[in-house]
C-alpha cells in the first residue's frame, strides 16, 4: 500500500514531489505539490488526460525511490559522493544498481561504465536564494541527466517533446530491495532511442572534443 496526496503549495516550479512517511525503511505515504501560484492563470492545455498521466507517473515513480535521503524520514537507497557532491548510481557497494549499470553498457555499448551520476536541483528557493521548506524537509529532485538521457520520463520534467518511460528507470526500481518489475506491453521500456550505442566516446567525453566524430553527438530528434 502507498498513499499519495495532491496539496496546492507556494512554489517556484509547476510541481514537485515530497515523501513524509515510511513504513519498514519502504516510502509509504507521499506528496504531490502543485504552484498555487498559477491557479489564476493555468494552461487548460496541460489539464488533458495526455499531459497528466505522464506528470503523474513521473512523480509516483519519483516517491517510490528516485528520491535522495530525507532526514527523519527516509534513507535513500541511492548514495552521495561527497567528494563531488552528487548522488549516484554504481555498480559495487551497500547498494548497487547492477541492473542499471548493465543496462546503460548494453544500451550505450560502452562496456567501462561503472556508475552513473544524477542531477540534483533544489525545487523551490526563496528570493534570498535558500530552500523553502514543506513538512520540515527541503524540496530536492534526484533526475537522470538530461546530457544522456533526453526525453526519459524522469529527467527534470521540463522537456515537451518525449516523455518515455524507458529501460533505465525499469531498470532502477528493478535495483530497489523492495520493488519487482513486471514488464508487460504497456511500460517494456523500449521506445527510447537518445544516445543509443554511440559508444564510449559518448557518455565519457564531451562535444567538441577533436579526438570525437561529430556524429558522435548529432541530433536524435
Amino acid at each position: 500500500n502507498f498513499f499519495i496526496f495532491p496539496k496546492f503549495y507556494e512554489l517556484n516550479v509547476d510541481t514537485t514531489s515530497i515523501l513524509v512517511d515510511e513504513q519498514n525503511e519502504n516510502p509509504f505515504a507521499g506528496v504531490i505539490l502543485f504552484n498555487n501560484k498559477s491557479l489564476d492563470y493555468l494552461d487548460e492545455s496541460k489539464m488533458t488526460v495526455n499531459s497528466l498521466t505522464p506528470l503523474m507517473l513521473h512523480h509516483f515513480i519519483r516517491l517510490l525511490g528516485f528520491i535522495e535521503d530525507v532526514e527523519g524520514v527516509f534513507d535513500s537507497r541511492i548514495p552521495y559522493d561527497y567528494e563531488k557532491e552528487v548522488y549516484y548510481l554504481p555498480i559495487e557497494g551497500e547498494y548497487n544498481f547492477t541492473n542499471v549499470i548493465n543496462y546503460a553498457r548494453k544500451y550505450f555499448n560502452c562496456p567501462e561504465i561503472k556508475r552513473i551520476d544524477l542531477f540534483y536541483d533544489q525545487e523551490n528557493v526563496d528570493e534570498e536564494g535558500d530552500p523553502c521548506q514543506y513538512a520540515e524537509n527541503n524540496l530536492y529532485g534526484l533526475y537522470w541527466p538530461k546530457r544522456f538521457f533526453l526525453g526519459e520520463l524522469m529527467t527534470k520534467y521540463d522537456y515537451s517533446e518525449e516523455k518515455i518511460l524507458s529501460g533505465f528507470t525499469l531498470a532502477f526500481l528493478d535495483d530497489l530491495d523492495y520493488l519487482r518489475v513486471k514488464k508487460n506491453s504497456t511500460y517494456f521500456g523500449g521506445l527510447m532511442k537518445f544516445g543509443k550505442n554511440k559508444g564510449c566516446d559518448f557518455f565519457f567525453k564531451n562535444c567538441g572534443n577533436d579526438s570525437v566524430s561529430s556524429s558522435t553527438f548529432a541530433n536524435e530528434f
